[in-house]
């Protein structure tokens, strides 16, 4: 009797830690880095808090945080009009630039859209130029350190928005003609090494163009952006790897762009305008359901990245 009294004892006392476990888990809300006006906030999907990451007068944008949570990679604006890189931690203290803008003499000069590999130690990135007759732009990588910065994708286009893989292997883009506008833009997918792969071999040419690719936590989807710029809309939509079971999942009269896929695969963020109130930030489940919108602001959010949980 004793030994049973015992036990029920022990089990209430484990359930009752496993309950405090769990119930300390869910106070801990999904958070968000993202930009608006100028600065880098972080904020939980649930409300409970928003706080200022960045005060300076130069603008800071394209938030991306490293799987462990503990790293923000952002770009900066100089007074030239360059962009350069820069990295804190996630609380945005310890502030340091890995790549410098390019000199004024460089017309139309762009460096942006940061992503981390997976292990942390590099940082990829889009960077353009005007050459002699058009813009182009390419891929890059640069070591957290700043050391070693090279260029990833070949050829002659415009490359923008990477996104490595979960598994690191692989890397989706956004490519077109050099000029933008001329046949812009569609995704692809190279290795770590920049060689073409058989990924998304099935996702036909779009009305609009494709950009802003995200991976699912699996790897086996990919959520874009689509923009019509004829029309003015622009939605999200998810894909299979390979190119299949094209889905939108924001509905029309919503302008949806910027996609970003949650750690945990429950969520995918993005950054939407509606005409009479300006760029706000929403989440929507994979299968489109769910949708809430994060921010009423009068000022614009944007470009949306999730801050995994330690």
């Amino acid at each position: 009797m004793r030994t049973r009294v015992a036990l029920s004892v022990l089990l209430a006392a484990a359930l009752a830690l496993v309950g405090r476990a769990s119930a300390g888990e869910h106070q801990v809300p999904p958070m968000l880095v993202f930009a608006r006006g100028g600065d880098l906030y972080r904020l939980a999907i649930d409300g409970s808090e928003t706080a200022r990451l960045t005060a300076t007068k130069a603008v800071e944008a394209d938030p991306a945080v490293s799987a462990d949570g503990l790293q923000l990679a952002f770009t900066r604006g100089t007074r030239s009009g360059a962009d350069e890189l820069w990295i804190a931690d996630s609380r945005g203290l310890g502030q340091r630039r890995i790549v410098r803008g390019r000199p004024a003499s460089v017309r139309y000069a762009s460096t942006g859209n940061p992503a981390w590999s997976t292990d942390g130690r590099w940082v990829y990135l889009d960077r353009a130029a005007q050459g002699p007759d058009e813009i182009c732009g390419w891929i890059y990588r640069v070591g957290a350190d700043g050391r070693g910065l090279r260029r990833v994708t070949k050829g002659v286009q415009l490359d923008s928005s990477p996104a490595p893989s979960p598994d690191g292997s692989r890397i989706a883009f956004s490519t077109g003609e050099c000029n933008p506008g001329i046949e812009c833009c569609f995704l692809r997918v190279v290795n770590a090494q920049g060689k073409p792969t058989s990924d998304l071999r099935r996702l036909a040419r779009t009305r609009g163009a494709q950009l802003a690719p995200s991976w699912s936590q699996d790897g086996a989807r990919i959520a874009f952006e689509i923009s019509d710029l004829d029309a003015g809309t622009s939605s999200v939509q998810v894909v299979d790897r390979d190119g299949s079971h094209l889905v939108r999942i924001t509905p029309r009269g919503l302008n949806a762009e910027e996609p970003a896929w949650s750690p945990d695969g429950e969520w995918i963020a993005f950054a939407a305008w509606r005409k009479s109130a300006g760029y706000d930030l929403y989440v929507v489940h994979p299968d489109g359901s769910g949708l809430q919108r994060l921010t009423t602001t009068k000022a614009d959010e944007s470009s949306p990245a999730w801050v995994p949980r330690s």
